[in-house]
C-alpha cells in the first residue's frame, strides 16, 4: 500500500511540474533503460478496448521494447503524457474465458535483459485521450521507475 502511495505522489509531482519534453526535475534520468520500437496503436477504444458508439477514441496502448543495461532487476512503475487523462500499466489476463485488462502495479525488467511491451499483451494504456491521434504523430511519455529515476520517450502512431 505504501509503495502505491509514493508512486502516485511520484506521478502527481511530476505531472505538476509539466513533464511532455521540457520537464524540469531534480530526479535522475534512467541511462540504463534504452527503448526500441516505442508505438502508439491508432484505434477506436473504449477504456477496456471497446468500440465507442460515436466511434471516438476514448483510450489506445503503447508497445515498446525496453532493455535494461544494468546488473540489477528494474521496475517501470508508472508513465505519464499530456495527451490523455491518465495512463496506466496493464496486462491481459483471461478471467471465465474472457480475456480482459487488468492494470498492474510496476512491470519488471530483469537485469541485462529486454521487455517486450506489446498490444494485447503487457503493455502502458492511455487512458481518455485529449484529440484523436494522426498516423506519423509523435507522442511524448515519461517513464518513471521505482528507484525514482525517469525516461522520456516518443512514441510514433502507427496505422
Amino acid at each position: 500500500m505504501c509503495k502505491k502511495i509514493i508512486y502516485a505522489f511520484l506521478t502527481v509531482l511530476l505531472v505538476s511540474v509539466g513533464f511532455a519534453g521540457s520537464m524540469q526535475t531534480n530526479l535522475p534520468m534512467a541511462n540504463f533503460v534504452k527503448v526500441k520500437n516505442a508505438t502508439v496503436e491508432n484505434a477506436v477504444m473504449g477504456p477496456f478496448g471497446q468500440q465507442d458508439a460515436n466511434k471516438k477514441q476514448l483510450s489506445t496502448e503503447v508497445k515498446m521494447d525496453l532493455m535494461n543495461n544494468s546488473n540489477e532487476k528494474v521496475k517501470l512503475v508508472a508513465a505519464t503524457t499530456n495527451i490523455a487523462k491518465k495512463v496506466q500499466l496493464h496486462k491481459i489476463v483471461k478471467h471465465d474465458g474472457k480475456t480482459m485488462m487488468k492494470q498492474i502495479d510496476d512491470i519488471k525488467i530483469k537485469a541485462d535483459s529486454e521487455r517486450d511491451l506489446s498490444f494485447h499483451g503487457i503493455h502502458i494504456m492511455l487512458i481518455g485521450l485529449k484529440k484523436p491521434l494522426v498516423k506519423g504523430q509523435e507522442v511524448s511519455l515519461t517513464l518513471i521507475f521505482s528507484d525514482g529515476s525517469y525516461k522520456h520517450v516518443n512514441a510514433t502512431v502507427a496505422s
